[in-house]
Parts: structure tokens; C-alpha cells; sequence
């Protein structure tokens, strides 16, 4: 997923309010917008600002995809609690583990 830049423009009042946004980020204003942007869309859709097990997953496989580390390291223990079958472990293994999360809700475990 490549970083793409977005340029706004803002009154001096918006700035003001972006700055104090940023404030809880660590001053960082490109992580506040990114947070504000999600969180925003997420009351659009009406939707939990809370991810789902599943959701969670494949946002560790991307991240796993682009070389972190740590998003390794939790899909790989996911791995050892859950291991794909046999069947699964030539195609998507996030998929697998997705599957077998939502087996186990809707078997009541």
C-alpha cells in the first residue's frame, strides 16, 4: 500500500483546531488527520470503531506483506494457536484463520 499526500487548505481557526488535534497525537498533524479521516468514515458506515477479530487479521497480513515485524510475530503465534488445514495451507492463510475464527463464534467457543 503506497503513501499517498493529500494537501488541504485551512482558515487560521481550522488550523488552530488541527493543532490542538495533533496535540494528542504527539504533535504529529498527519496522524491526527489519518485519525479523524478513520474515524469519521467509520461513523458513516455506522460501524464499530472498534475492529473486528477479522478485520484485525487482515490488517496484520498487510502489514506482515510490507515487513513489520511485530504484525509477523502475532500472525505467526495466531498460526501455532490455530493452525491452517492441511487443504488450507497452499492458499490464503489470513483467510484460514479468519474461517476458523468465525467457526468458533459461531459455534459458541
Amino acid at each position: 500500500m503506497a503513501s499517498q499526500t493529500v494537501k488541504v487548505r485551512c482558515s487560521e481557526v481550522l488550523m488552530r483546531r488541527l493543532e490542538e488535534l495533533a496535540g494528542s497525537y504527539g504533535g504529529n498533524r498527519s496522524r491526527a488527520v489519518r485519525a479523524a479521516v478513520v474515524e469519521a468514515s467509520v461513523a458513516a458506515r455506522g460501524e464499530s470503531p472498534i475492529m473486528g477479530y477479522d478485520e484485525l487479521l487482515r490488517t496484520l497480513g498487510v502489514l506482515a506483506r510490507q515487513g513489520s515485524i511485530t504484525a509477523i510475530r502475532q500472525l505467526l503465534e495466531e498460526y501455532r494457536r490455530y493452525p491452517p488445514r492441511p487443504a488450507q495451507r497452499d492458499g490464503d492463510a489470513i483467510g484460514a484463520l479468519v474461517d476458523h475464527s468465525q467457526r468458533q463464534r459461531k459455534d459458541g467457543q
